[in-house]
């Protein structure tokens, strides 16, 4: 009897029952799987096939599993936050922890990370810290998961801040196109207000509109009646940060454009 197996399944190619009986029994072996699947057995006697269905679960590490690996982004700017993830050889039959170390001090991750039984996997934060003064050069920035003596690590390159929005610093606006609202001759736009910097942590507010930490502008929809004479319209702009302090209190001037 011809006997056949899936991918990580393994069975004898051929076996012999013998005379006067009805079975034989048969080994299968499976191969190690991270992953749950599925497969098949199946037997060839004289053009007369059978079949059966075998799942290989998700192989638990002996004795216990160690990292392979640590996944980073590639680089990161001074004062910002990165996320990792360390992989392990195998899944966990239960939670255990992996010992994570920085090379640098201006970065750093938590002393212990627990990956959870049944996954391979956990996530973890790097935060980056900016000087109080001047600006930090690049460098590279290794981090390292360790467990049972075994190891892996991965480099991130960490670059100069990006200076937040402060008091002093500039804004433009672009010069919207406006076209018709309605039949009583009021026209609309959008008015893009964009900042030199990022908006710092907590975000900003610009005339009540909200610029998330790291951005750089904001949008609002304008409306005239009729079109602006000379086509320019001057407007007042306040941008607070989140602890309530006065940025940027002028009046700005912007040109709007008439649908074609």
């Amino acid at each position: 009897m011809q006997l056949w197996a899936s991918t990580g399944i393994r069975v004898p190619a051929y076996v012999y029952v013998a005379g006067g009986r009805s079975t034989r029994v048969v080994t299968v072996r499976t191969s190690p799987t991270t992953v749950r699947s599925s497969g098949r057995v199946k037997a060839v006697y004289r053009q007369v096939v059978r079949r059966a269905a075998l799942v290989r679960t998700v192989t638990p590490c002996y004795p216990t599993p160690v990292p392979t690996a640590v996944a980073l982004p590639a680089y990161v700017h001074a004062g910002q936050r990165a996320t990792g993830t360390v992989t392990l050889d195998c899944v966990a039959r239960t939670s255990l922890a992996v010992s994570l170390t920085s090379s640098s001090s201006w970065v750093t991750v938590p002393g212990t990370l627990t990956i959870l039984a049944g996954r391979r996997t956990a996530s973890f934060t790097a935060v980056t810290k900016a000087p109080a003064v001047g600006t930090l050069p690049a460098f590279n920035v290794t981090i390292r998961a360790t467990r049972n003596g075994k190891s892996a690590a991965r480099a991130m390159q960490v670059r100069p801040e990006i200076r937040a929005f402060r008091a002093g610093d500039r804004f433009t606006v672009n010069e919207p196109i406006l076209t018709p609202e309605g039949s009583d001759g009021w026209v609309r736009g959008t008015l893009r207000i964009t900042l030199d910097h990022p908006a710092p942590p907590g975000g900003l507010d610009v005339n009540g509109l909200t610029v998330p930490e790291g951005a750089t502008w904001t949008e609002t929809t304008v409306y005239h009646h009729p079109y602006p004479p000379d086509s320019r319209v001057t407007d007042h702009l306040t941008i607070t940060d989140s602890a309530g302090n006065v940025l940027v209190h002028e009046d700005f001037t912007y040109i709007v454009h008439p649908a074609p």
